[in-house]
């Protein structure tokens, strides 16, 4: 069975914007049939969303170069775009909105049973999350998310996803 993330993937490849992805997420995540495999090892879980941020993060750290000064201002320089210093703080943007580091989750996956199924499913949420945010990335890009509604663009995202129901195991 094809996993959560690569659904949405998927979908993402085929043109849906990160509203769509997440409309499609809210569906994937509440079928226990599709969550159950995700969570069956909570390390497994851990070890994607980690993957999932690490890859958020290198696109977040090549935000100077992705955007590179819009116009020079003589040999001291040029004006930043804005995106870039955005882009940058894609990852802190989730963080302010509440969500867990996979690190977190996989820290507190250890303090009983019940945390370690919990963990698992925020980990599944996490990762369709950077999915999602993937697309809202390509819309900076695009300018269809101007620089400045970029953070309250990442934050409804996130509070989207965290009101999502994750099916239980």
């Amino acid at each position: 069975m094809t996993s959560i993330a690569a659904q949405l993937e998927e979908a993402r490849a085929g043109g849906a914007t990160a509203e769509d992805v997440a409309t499609i997420a809210g569906a994937l995540l509440g079928d226990p049939a599709l969550v159950a495999p995700e969570v069956a090892t909570p390390e497994r879980a851990f070890a994607a969303a980690a993957g999932a941020w690490g890859a958020m993060d290198a696109e977040a750290s090549r935000a100077w170069q992705r955007y590179p000064s819009l116009q020079s201002t003589g040999v001291h320089g040029g004006e930043a775009d804005p995106r870039a210093a955005q882009l940058f703080s894609t990852l802190t943007y989730l963080r302010g909105a509440g969500f867990y580091t996979p690190e977190e989750l996989a820290t507190r996956a250890t303090e009983s049973a019940n945390s370690a199924r919990w963990a698992a499913r925020e980990a599944v949420r996490l990762q369709a999350t950077l999915v999602a945010l993937s697309s809202l990335v390509a819309a900076l890009d695009s300018r269809e998310v101007e620089p400045a509604a970029y953070p309250e663009a990442v934050s409804g995202l996130a509070h989207r996803f965290a009101g999502f129901h994750i099916a239980a195991d």
